[in-house]
C-alpha cells in the first residue's frame, strides 16, 4: 500500500508499508505519461537449429528494418533477440502484445538470414519460450534525492545497439 505524505520540507513523498522506505513522488507521477517506446522485441530461448555450432558464439545481424542479436547459451540452445522500430508512442498508447502479434512479427521475418544456413525461421520454429515486448524508456530529469544517487544503466536508456557493443567489448577483455 502506498499513501502520500508531506515531509518537513513540504517535499511530497510516497511511502511503501512493506519496506517503510520515502522515497520523492517526483519519480512516480509523471512516468505513465512521459514513459516513451520506439522499438519492441522479440525475446527468445530455442534449441540448436543445425548449421549453428555448439560451441560458444554470437552473431550480430543488422538489416534495414530490424536487428538480431543470438548468443549461444547451456544445453544446446540458444538466447535471441529480434528487435524492430515501432513508431514513438507515448504513456499509455505504448501497446502490449499477444501471441498472435509476436507470430505475425515473427513470419515477417522469417525469409532473415542470420548465417550461410540459418534463417530466422530456423530459430523462430526450434523456440522453447518467446515473448514481444515494448522497449520503453524514459528520461529522469533528476538523478538525486539526498544521498541516494543513480548512475550508469539504472539512469538512462540503453538501446540495444549499445548493448551488443558493450557485450563485445566486455567479451574481448576476458
Amino acid at each position: 500500500m502506498k499513501r502520500s505524505l508531506m515531509s518537513f520540507n513540504q517535499t511530497p513523498l510516497m511511502v511503501s508499508s512493506r519496506s517503510r522506505c520515502f522515497v520523492p513522488h517526483f519519480w512516480f507521477l509523471t512516468e505513465s505519461t512521459e514513459l516513451q517506446c520506439e522499438s519492441k522485441c522479440v525475446f527468445g530461448i530455442s534449441d540448436r537449429p543445425p548449421g549453428l555450432p555448439t560451441s560458444p558464439h554470437q552473431i550480430n545481424a543488422f538489416f534495414k528494418n530490424c536487428n538480431y542479436m543470438v548468443i549461444s547459451a547451456p544445453r544446446d540452445r540458444y538466447y535471441w533477440f529480434l528487435f524492430t522500430e515501432v513508431e514513438k508512442v507515448y504513456g499509455k498508447n505504448i501497446a502490449k502484445y499477444t501471441k498472435d502479434d509476436e507470430l505475425k512479427l515473427a513470419e515477417e521475418h522469417y525469409k532473415d538470414q542470420l548465417t550461410e544456413t540459418v534463417t530466422f525461421e530456423d530459430l523462430y520454429a526450434r523456440r522453447t519460450q518467446t515473448t514481444l515486448v515494448s522497449l520503453e524508456d524514459h528520461v529522469f530529469p533528476r538523478w538525486h534525492y539526498r544521498r541516494i544517487l543513480t548512475i550508469g544503466d539504472a539512469a538512462h536508456k540503453v538501446r540495444s545497439i549499445t548493448i551488443l557493443g558493450k557485450y563485445n567489448l566486455s567479451d574481448q577483455a576476458k
